[in-house]
């Protein structure tokens, strides 16, 4: 375990980041993060993060959606060896037909202590064990950090950490054309654990996106169905041979209808090595220009 680690005030947004139409807007904001953010220092040494043996456990902590912390640095990765992990994931995603391969000349890695945003009563612990406003939890983190601190960094991540946590890396990649790729990579096995895709287009691409929304909605719709399955089944295949699980059945689950931004979505379920039943689910824009595997809903 590599000590001195710093964490990062900043309290990501449950889940992983989704990037929209406007690569180089997220790409800025992730820089201005990083420059703006203040930091609370203590070893890593500190930090016990269970093992998880099974990859599943980590598949699920991922897709379920997790409430974390940034981290200077990984404590069995380096940023030098996720930018080789980056690159077999990419091309692992791409043998398996769920993305494109293309040349990024942007890249942000950072690792993330992640821990499980349940929801109930283990969200409720997770409020009361960091001192959090479960009614308000950004004002109540400000003041946890720029108030008056009742616990140091260690002495909450120690009340914390009965719950499922781990160490992710959460890695952004575009380039010129406005593709964004974000994978989400596990510290321990050096996996992705989920990924999203957005497609870059030009101006002239984006307003015949949008015609077509008004003028060819049902096409589209069917389009998006097909797309679905497609993808499910690509996906599908993918886990069972990158996380060695066993596809038992896929659903088509539901529609959120919102213009140009209605997704749809579908489940994966699996069972792992110790027959436990799990899901991953793909959801993807109706015409294809985004989607994404195991990112929360």
């Amino acid at each position: 375990m590599k000590a001195g680690a710093l964490i990062l005030s900043t309290v990501l947004t449950a889940g992983v980041l989704v990037v929209g139409f406007f690569a180089p807007e997220a790409v800025t904001s992730v820089v201005d993060r990083r420059l703006e953010t203040e930091t609370a220092e203590f070893e890593t040494d500190s930090i016990q993060v269970e093992s998880m043996e099974e990859m599943s456990d980590v598949l699920q902590l991922a897709g379920q959606g997790y409430h974390s912390f940034e981290l200077e640095y990984g404590v069995v990765r380096d940023r030098t060896e996720m930018e080789e992990l980056e690159q077999k994931a990419l091309e692992s995603l791409a043998d398996a037909g769920l993305v494109e391969i293309r040349s990024f000349s942007y890249h942000d890695e950072y690792p993330l202590i992640a821990i499980s945003d349940s929801g109930g009563e283990d969200m409720s612990s997770f409020y009361e064990a960091y001192g959090l406003d479960e009614e308000d939890d950004a004002a109540a983190y400000y003041r946890e950090w720029y108030g008056d601190v009742a616990q140091t960094p260690e002495q909450e991540y120690d009340t914390a950490k009965g719950s499922t946590a781990a160490i992710l890396w959460n890695c952004l990649l575009s380039n010129a054309r406005q593709d964004v790729l974000n994978l989400v990579i596990d510290d321990r096995s050096g996996k992705a654990v989920s990924f999203s895709w957005q497609k870059g287009m030009t101006e002239e691409e984006q307003s015949r996106r949008i015609e077509r929304f008004d003028e060819e909605w049902m096409q589209l719709y069917q389009e998006g169905e097909t797309f679905l399955w497609d993808m499910m089944q690509k996906a599908g295949s993918f886990c069972e041979t990158y996380y060695e699980l066993k596809l038992t059945e896929t659903a088509f689950e539901q529609v959120i209808e919102d213009f140009s931004e209605t997704r749809m979505i579908g489940r994966m379920y699996f069972e792992d090595s110790q027959g436990d039943r799990m899901t991953i689910t793909i959801q993807t824009l109706m015409d294809g220009t985004w989607y994404c595997m195991n990112v929360a809903l």
